[in-house]
C-alpha cells in the first residue's frame, strides 16, 4: 500500500516516532552508561570528553551523505540493516574495556544514528497531508526529546541497579 494517499496515516507517525525516540534514547542511554564506565575505571577526562565527541561529532559531519543515502535508498533496507550494525556493534560494547575500543565502538555507534535520523524523518511527509505535517513533526520531535532526557536517566539507574554490562 502506498503512503501517498488522501488521509493521515497517524498510526505510522505513532510508530515512527516511536522508534526515532527509541533509538535516541539508546544512543544517550549507551553514551551515558560508558561515560559512567570510564570513569568508573578510572579513565581520565580527555577519554570522557573524547567518548562524548565520538558520540556526536559523526551526527554533524555525516549529516550532508546521510541526507542523500536516506533519499536515494529505500528506508526500510536502511534501517533494518543499520540497526542490525548497531545491536552487534552494541554487543561488542559489552565485551570491550580499552577505552580506544569503545570510543572507536562509540564513533561507529553514532554513524548509524547519522543514517537513521534523516530515514525515519524523512518518512513523515509520506505518511500524512501537508497540512497535518506540523502536528506529525511535533508528535517526532517530541518523541526525540523524550528520548534524549530518558536516556541518560536510564542509564543512570539501570549502571546504579546492574552495573555497566
Amino acid at each position: 500500500m502506498s503512503f501517498t494517499t488522501v488521509e493521515s496515516r497517524w498510526s505510522d507517525v505513532w510508530l515512527a516516532s516511536a522508534a526515532r525516540g527509541t533509538t535516541i534514547c539508546g544512543d544517550f542511554l549507551a553514551a551515558t552508561a560508558l561515560a559512567l564506565a570510564l570513569q568508573g575505571a578510572g579513565a581520565g577526562g580527555l577519554a570522557v570528553s573524547g567518548l562524548l565527541l565520538a558520540a556526536t561529532l559523526p551526527l554533524v559531519v555525516l549529516a550532508p551523505l546521510a541526507g542523500r543515502l536516506a533519499d536515494r535508498m529505500d528506508s526500510r533496507t536502511l534501517l533494518v540493516t543499520v540497526g542490525l550494525g548497531q545491536a552487534a556493534i552494541c554487543a561488542l560494547l559489552a565485551m570491550v574495556e580499552q577505552p580506544v575500543l569503545v570510543v572507536g565502538l562509540v564513533t561507529l555507534l553514532a554513524c548509524g544514528l547519522a543514517v537513521t535520523q534523516p530515514c525515519l524523518a524523512a518518512l513523515l511527509p509520506a505518511m500524512v497531508r501537508p497540512a497535518d505535517l506540523p502536528r506529525a513533526s511535533a508528535i517526532s520531535q517530541t518523541a526525540v526529546s523524550l528520548g534524549a532526557l530518558g536516556g541518560p536517566a536510564l542509564a543512570g539507574l539501570l549502571v546504579g541497579q546492574f552495573g555497566t554490562r
